[in-house]
This record gives C-alpha cells, sequence and structure tokens, in this order.
C-alpha cells in the first residue's frame, strides 16, 4: 500500500464498509469530529509515548497509526530529525498532521486508510498506536502487523484502556464496550517472541485535548522487536 499525501483523491481509504457500523467506526464520523475542533486531542503527546520516542536512535522512521492529526508523534519525531508516517481514515486529520509537519519542516507521509484493512508494505525503525479501539480478532491482527511494520530491533510502542477502566474509580473516557479494552495477557502473548521493554497496567490521568481527559485505567507496551 503506498503513501499518499494527506490532499490526494487516489489515496481514499480501501476495503473500508461504511453499512452496519456503530458511527465512531466510520471515517465521516471522524472527519466531521476533526473539521469541527481545532486540534481535537490537543498538541501535547502522551508523555509516556514522548518518553518511548526519545529513546530511539538518531532519525528514526516513525510510523503513526491511527495517529489522527499526528498529536502524538509529530514534535518527538521532529525534534529527532526523523521522517513520520500517519495512517488514518480521517482526510482532515491527515490534512492538519501535514500542515504541521511543514510547520515543523518534518519529513512527512500520509497514508490513507483503515488500520482494521492496513497490511504494511514497508518497514519502519518504530510504529506507534494510541487509544485505538478495535475488537478482539482485530487487535490480534493488529499485533501482526505492527510487528511486520518494524524492522527486527525496531520499536512498538502502544497506549491503549484496559478493563479496569469500566469500573467507577475512572472517569467516563474511552471505550463504551468491554470487548474494546486490551488486557496485559494478550499483549504478552502477541509479542512474546520480542523484548519487552514495558507492558504495565498504569491509573493516571489523561489530557489529550477537552474530549479525551480524565483518570484512566492505562496498558502501556514498549517492546523491541526480535528477528
Amino acid at each position: 500500500m503506498p503513501d499518499y499525501p494527506a490532499n490526494n483523491p487516489a489515496g481514499r481509504v480501501r476495503n473500508q464498509p461504511e453499512n452496519n457500523q456503530r458511527e465512531s467506526s466510520k471515517p465521516s464520523f471522524w472527519d466531521e469530529r476533526y473539521r469541527a475542533h481545532e486540534r481535537l486531542f490537543g498538541e501535547a503527546p502522551d508523555p509516556f509515548l514522548a518518553d518511548a520516542l526519545r529513546q530511539l536512535p538518531r532519525a528514526p522512521s516513525v510510523i503513526d497509526v491511527g495517529g489522527g492529526d499526528g498529536r502524538n508523534t509529530l514534535a518527538e519525531v521532529a525534534a529527532c530529525e526523523g521522517t513520520l508516517t500517519v495512517l488514518d481514515f480521517a482526510t482532515s486529520a491527515l490534512d492538519t498532521a501535514a500542515a504541521c509537519a511543514a510547520q515543523e519542516q518534518l519529513p512527512f507521509a500520509a497514508l490513507h486508510a483503515d488500520v482494521r484493512a492496513w497490511q504494511p508494505r514497508k518497514t519502519y525503525d518504530a510504529a506507534v498506536i494510541a487509544f485505538v479501539q478495535l475488537l478482539p480478532a482485530e487487535r490480534k491482527q493488529m499485533y501482526k502487523c505492527l510487528r511486520k511494520a518494524v524492522r527486527p530491533g525496531g520499536h512498538i510502542i502502544g497506549l491503549w484502556f484496559r478493563g479496569d477502566h469500566a469500573n467507577d474509580a475512572y472517569d467516563r473516557i474511552g471505550p463504551s464496550k468491554p470487548d474494546r479494552y486490551v488486557v496485559p495477557g494478550e499483549l504478552q502473548e502477541a509479542f512474546a517472541r520480542d523484548t519487552i521493554r514495558q507492558c504495565a497496567a498504569v491509573d493516571r490521568r489523561v489530557q489529550q485535548g477537552p474530549v479525551l481527559r480524565g483518570h484512566a485505567a492505562l496498558i502501556q507496551l514498549h517492546a523491541i522487536r526480535e528477528a
């Protein structure tokens, strides 16, 4: 699958069914939200993701999977003089990411695709995924794609809501359905062949713009892909 500019109509989503889906699983839902809010999820990266990105070698190639407008990767990848690809199915988010990358003079590619249909065609030094809500079978496929997307020795960096978040002790942000939560065991199994630097259940505050903020039950992953 080639990398398309964010404004290239040839880069329209493929294999993206619009029927029989909840609204929040459709590109049109997210396009409207990104158009209605300037930097929908804010501009600052999540601190865990930012710290993990600072551990990359100089001038890395990074793909941000389901990365929206690139809020979690743009600044850190620019700081280490890397190159960034953002994959998302919302064209308005990719347009914002491209504009921000241009301001940072960051080499950038927009990959307009649905994460559920994406198959990596090239490898990167790191793959980042944050707060992407998938069903169990979709997550299993995604973990395979993340491994396929990074070279041996490359970094897989992920952040999700875990099952405990459904408890009343946490703020009502994130998934509304229990099958969208990630459990540590599935990550340990998916990346069993790799070196796991961190796979930790963490309770902390999330603050990503006006939409995604509050006390949350999270799971943080930083793995190094083995051959």
